[in-house]
Protein backbone atom coordinates (compact mmCIF):
# COMPACT_ATOMS: atom_id res chain seq x y z
CA UNK A 1 0.00 0.00 0.00
CA UNK A 2 1.35 3.43 -0.92
CA UNK A 3 2.24 5.59 2.08
CA UNK A 4 -0.19 8.40 1.27
CA UNK A 5 -3.15 6.02 1.26
CA UNK A 6 -2.51 5.32 4.93
CA UNK A 7 -2.89 9.05 5.62
CA UNK A 8 -6.16 9.26 3.67
CA UNK A 9 -7.64 6.15 5.29
CA UNK A 10 -11.03 6.76 6.91
CA UNK A 11 -11.46 4.76 10.13
CA UNK A 12 -14.62 4.16 12.13
CA UNK A 13 -16.45 1.91 14.55
CA UNK A 14 -19.69 0.33 13.29
CA UNK A 15 -22.39 -0.43 15.87
CA UNK A 16 -25.76 -2.23 15.77
CA UNK A 17 -25.37 -3.20 12.11
CA UNK A 18 -28.41 -4.89 10.56
CA UNK A 19 -28.28 -6.61 7.15
CA UNK A 20 -31.58 -7.37 5.39
CA UNK A 21 -30.73 -9.38 2.28
CA UNK A 22 -32.97 -10.39 -0.62
CA UNK A 23 -32.05 -13.04 -3.18
CA UNK A 24 -33.31 -11.71 -6.51
CA UNK A 25 -33.12 -12.70 -10.19
CA UNK A 26 -29.93 -11.27 -11.68
CA UNK A 27 -31.71 -9.46 -14.58
CA UNK A 28 -33.74 -7.46 -12.06
CA UNK A 29 -30.54 -6.19 -10.45
CA UNK A 30 -28.38 -5.88 -13.59
CA UNK A 31 -29.97 -2.60 -14.72
CA UNK A 32 -28.89 -0.88 -11.49
CA UNK A 33 -25.20 -1.77 -11.87
CA UNK A 34 -22.73 -0.39 -14.44
CA UNK A 35 -22.01 -2.85 -17.25
CA UNK A 36 -18.29 -3.09 -16.45
CA UNK A 37 -19.04 -4.71 -13.07
CA UNK A 38 -20.02 -8.41 -13.31
CA UNK A 39 -22.71 -9.42 -10.84
CA UNK A 40 -21.69 -11.93 -8.18
CA UNK A 41 -24.43 -14.42 -8.95
CA UNK A 42 -25.31 -17.42 -6.78
CA UNK A 43 -27.96 -20.11 -6.74
CA UNK A 44 -29.07 -20.35 -10.39
CA UNK A 45 -28.30 -16.82 -11.63
CA UNK A 46 -29.58 -14.92 -8.64
CA UNK A 47 -27.83 -12.13 -6.75
CA UNK A 48 -28.30 -10.64 -3.31
CA UNK A 49 -29.38 -7.07 -2.62
CA UNK A 50 -28.97 -5.83 0.95
CA UNK A 51 -30.35 -3.01 3.04
CA UNK A 52 -27.75 -2.16 5.69
CA UNK A 53 -28.60 -0.01 8.73
CA UNK A 54 -25.92 1.05 11.20
CA UNK A 55 -24.42 3.57 13.56
CA UNK A 56 -21.04 4.99 12.49
CA UNK A 57 -19.04 6.20 15.48
CA UNK A 58 -15.65 7.94 15.86
CA UNK A 59 -15.36 8.42 12.09
CA UNK A 60 -12.03 10.06 11.41
CA UNK A 61 -9.35 10.55 8.81
CA UNK A 62 -6.12 8.78 9.81
CA UNK A 63 -4.11 11.98 9.29
CA UNK A 64 -6.55 14.05 11.44
CA UNK A 65 -7.49 11.73 14.34
CA UNK A 66 -8.84 14.50 16.58
CA UNK A 67 -11.62 15.49 14.14
CA UNK A 68 -14.37 12.90 14.54
CA UNK A 69 -17.95 12.43 13.38
CA UNK A 70 -20.89 10.35 14.60
CA UNK A 71 -23.89 9.59 12.40
CA UNK A 72 -26.38 6.92 11.41
CA UNK A 73 -26.27 5.40 7.97
CA UNK A 74 -28.39 3.31 5.61
CA UNK A 75 -27.10 1.66 2.44
CA UNK A 76 -28.74 -0.16 -0.43
CA UNK A 77 -26.10 -2.36 -2.02
CA UNK A 78 -25.54 -5.40 -4.19
CA UNK A 79 -22.65 -7.70 -4.88
CA UNK A 80 -20.28 -7.77 -7.84
CA UNK A 81 -16.91 -9.10 -8.96
CA UNK A 82 -13.95 -6.76 -9.17
CA UNK A 83 -13.13 -6.56 -12.93
CA UNK A 84 -9.43 -6.15 -12.10
CA UNK A 85 -8.91 -9.07 -9.71
CA UNK A 86 -12.08 -11.18 -9.91
CA UNK A 87 -12.47 -10.90 -6.13
CA UNK A 88 -15.75 -10.45 -4.30
CA UNK A 89 -16.84 -6.79 -4.10
CA UNK A 90 -19.82 -4.63 -3.19
CA UNK A 91 -21.58 -1.96 -5.27
CA UNK A 92 -23.39 0.83 -3.42
CA UNK A 93 -26.65 1.62 -5.20
CA UNK A 94 -27.78 4.27 -2.70
CA UNK A 95 -26.33 5.55 0.57
CA UNK A 96 -27.69 7.98 3.14
CA UNK A 97 -26.27 9.53 6.32
CA UNK A 98 -27.70 11.72 9.07
CA UNK A 99 -24.80 14.22 8.99
CA UNK A 100 -25.04 17.22 6.67
CA UNK A 101 -21.25 17.92 6.79
CA UNK A 102 -20.41 14.29 5.98
CA UNK A 103 -22.95 14.25 3.14
CA UNK A 104 -21.38 17.40 1.68
CA UNK A 105 -17.86 16.02 2.08
CA UNK A 106 -18.68 12.75 0.33
CA UNK A 107 -20.12 14.63 -2.63
CA UNK A 108 -16.71 16.24 -3.03
CA UNK A 109 -14.46 13.20 -2.55
CA UNK A 110 -16.93 10.37 -3.29
CA UNK A 111 -18.84 8.17 -2.76
CA UNK A 112 -21.81 10.53 -2.67
CA UNK A 113 -24.08 9.99 0.34
CA UNK A 114 -27.43 11.75 0.64
CA UNK A 115 -28.52 13.43 3.85
CA UNK A 116 -31.42 11.51 5.43
CA UNK A 117 -33.18 11.22 8.77
CA UNK A 118 -32.64 7.92 10.58
CA UNK A 119 -32.92 6.93 14.24
CA UNK A 120 -31.79 3.58 15.65
CA UNK A 121 -33.03 2.27 19.00
CA UNK A 122 -31.95 -0.97 20.63
CA UNK A 123 -32.78 -2.76 23.85
CA UNK A 124 -30.33 -5.40 25.03
CA UNK A 125 -30.42 -7.88 27.90
CA UNK A 126 -27.49 -9.75 29.39
CA UNK A 127 -25.26 -10.91 27.80
CA UNK A 128 -25.92 -8.44 24.97
CA UNK A 129 -28.97 -10.19 23.49
CA UNK A 130 -31.03 -7.83 21.31
CA UNK A 131 -34.57 -7.94 22.65
CA UNK A 132 -35.56 -5.03 20.43
CA UNK A 133 -34.04 -3.42 17.34
CA UNK A 134 -35.84 -0.50 15.71
CA UNK A 135 -34.91 1.97 12.97
CA UNK A 136 -37.10 4.70 11.56
CA UNK A 137 -36.78 7.87 9.53
CA UNK A 138 -37.30 9.45 6.14
CA UNK A 139 -35.52 8.71 2.87
CA UNK A 140 -37.57 8.87 -0.31
CA UNK A 141 -40.54 7.90 1.84
CA UNK A 142 -41.10 6.76 5.40
CA UNK A 143 -38.64 4.18 6.69
CA UNK A 144 -39.58 1.86 9.55
CA UNK A 145 -38.03 -1.38 10.80
CA UNK A 146 -38.55 -3.53 13.89
CA UNK A 147 -36.66 -6.77 14.59
CA UNK A 148 -35.39 -8.93 17.42
CA UNK A 149 -32.48 -11.30 17.83
CA UNK A 150 -33.37 -14.98 17.65
CA UNK A 151 -31.84 -17.80 19.66
CA UNK A 152 -30.90 -19.54 16.43
CA UNK A 153 -27.28 -20.68 16.46
CA UNK A 154 -26.19 -20.12 12.90
CA UNK A 155 -24.48 -23.18 11.46
CA UNK A 156 -25.08 -22.41 7.80
CA UNK A 157 -26.78 -19.84 5.61
CA UNK A 158 -28.14 -21.17 2.31
CA UNK A 159 -27.08 -21.12 -0.48
CA UNK A 160 -23.59 -20.72 1.01
CA UNK A 161 -21.56 -23.63 2.30
CA UNK A 162 -20.82 -22.05 5.67
CA UNK A 163 -21.57 -19.03 7.83
CA UNK A 164 -18.08 -17.72 7.09
CA UNK A 165 -18.59 -17.84 3.32
CA UNK A 166 -21.97 -16.13 3.75
CA UNK A 167 -20.36 -13.41 5.87
CA UNK A 168 -17.57 -12.93 3.34
CA UNK A 169 -20.17 -12.42 0.60
CA UNK A 170 -22.85 -10.41 2.41
CA UNK A 171 -20.89 -8.53 5.08
CA UNK A 172 -17.19 -8.47 4.37
CA UNK A 173 -16.27 -7.68 0.74
CA UNK A 174 -12.92 -5.87 0.76
CA UNK A 175 -13.48 -3.85 -2.41
CA UNK A 176 -16.23 -1.25 -2.90
CA UNK A 177 -17.64 0.47 -5.99
CA UNK A 178 -19.99 3.41 -6.43
CA UNK A 179 -21.16 5.79 -9.12
CA UNK A 180 -23.00 5.53 -12.46
CA UNK A 181 -21.77 4.26 -15.79
CA UNK A 182 -18.76 6.32 -16.89
CA UNK A 183 -18.00 7.65 -13.39
CA UNK A 184 -17.34 4.56 -11.29
CA UNK A 185 -15.10 4.84 -8.24
CA UNK A 186 -13.24 1.90 -6.68
CA UNK A 187 -11.90 1.85 -3.11
CA UNK A 188 -10.37 -0.64 -0.70
CA UNK A 189 -12.00 -1.75 2.56
CA UNK A 190 -10.54 -3.19 5.75
CA UNK A 191 -13.01 -5.22 7.79
CA UNK A 192 -11.91 -7.87 10.32
CA UNK A 193 -13.51 -11.33 10.25
CA UNK A 194 -16.78 -11.44 12.16
CA UNK A 195 -19.48 -13.97 12.98
CA UNK A 196 -22.98 -12.55 12.52
CA UNK A 197 -26.02 -13.24 14.64
CA UNK A 198 -29.53 -13.97 13.36
CA UNK A 199 -32.51 -11.65 13.71
CA UNK A 200 -36.21 -12.05 13.04
CA UNK A 201 -37.90 -9.24 11.12
CA UNK A 202 -41.18 -8.12 12.70
CA UNK A 203 -41.96 -4.97 10.72
CA UNK A 204 -40.38 -3.32 7.69
CA UNK A 205 -41.45 -0.47 5.44
CA UNK A 206 -39.33 1.30 2.84
CA UNK A 207 -41.13 2.16 -0.43
CA UNK A 208 -37.82 2.67 -2.27
CA UNK A 209 -37.42 -1.07 -2.83
CA UNK A 210 -40.77 -1.32 -4.60
CA UNK A 211 -40.28 1.96 -6.49
CA UNK A 212 -36.94 0.71 -7.86
CA UNK A 213 -38.55 -2.52 -9.05
CA UNK A 214 -36.51 -4.69 -6.70
CA UNK A 215 -38.88 -6.01 -4.03
CA UNK A 216 -42.65 -5.60 -4.06
CA UNK A 217 -44.44 -4.09 -1.12
CA UNK A 218 -45.92 -7.51 -0.35
CA UNK A 219 -42.49 -9.21 -0.29
CA UNK A 220 -40.45 -6.56 1.49
CA UNK A 221 -41.14 -8.24 4.85
CA UNK A 222 -39.74 -11.54 3.55
CA UNK A 223 -35.96 -11.12 3.20
CA UNK A 224 -33.81 -14.17 2.62
CA UNK A 225 -31.71 -13.41 5.70
CA UNK A 226 -31.64 -10.84 8.51
CA UNK A 227 -28.20 -10.67 10.13
CA UNK A 228 -26.79 -8.59 12.96
CA UNK A 229 -23.27 -7.50 13.86
CA UNK A 230 -23.18 -5.71 17.26
CA UNK A 231 -19.86 -3.94 16.67
CA UNK A 232 -16.81 -4.01 14.41
CA UNK A 233 -13.95 -1.87 13.13
CA UNK A 234 -14.09 -0.62 9.55
CA UNK A 235 -11.75 1.36 7.30
CA UNK A 236 -12.08 2.83 3.80
CA UNK A 237 -9.05 3.72 1.71
CA UNK A 238 -9.57 6.99 -0.15
CA UNK A 239 -9.35 8.66 -2.57
CA UNK A 240 -11.22 6.21 -4.73
CA UNK A 241 -9.72 5.28 -8.05
CA UNK A 242 -11.66 5.82 -11.25
CA UNK A 243 -12.58 2.58 -13.03
CA UNK A 244 -11.36 2.59 -16.62
CA UNK A 245 -14.16 1.35 -18.86
CA UNK A 246 -12.92 -0.20 -22.07
CA UNK A 247 -14.90 -0.48 -25.27
CA UNK A 248 -16.46 -3.89 -25.91
CA UNK A 249 -16.01 -3.70 -29.69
Amino acid sequence: MKWYRKLTRVEMKLRHVAYLSYLLPAPRVRRLVPDVLPLSAVDDNKVFVSVVILQSRDVRLASFPLMRFNYNQINLRTYVKDPYTGNQAVYFVKSGVTSAPVSLLTRIVGPSWQEVTLSIEVKQSDPGHYEHYAAFGQWSGDFHLVAEETELDLSEIAPFGSVQSAADYLIRPLIGFYGPQGRIGRFGISHPPIRPRAMQLLEFQWPVLDAMGLVSEEKVKEPHTVLLVPESRFSIFLPARRVIERSRS
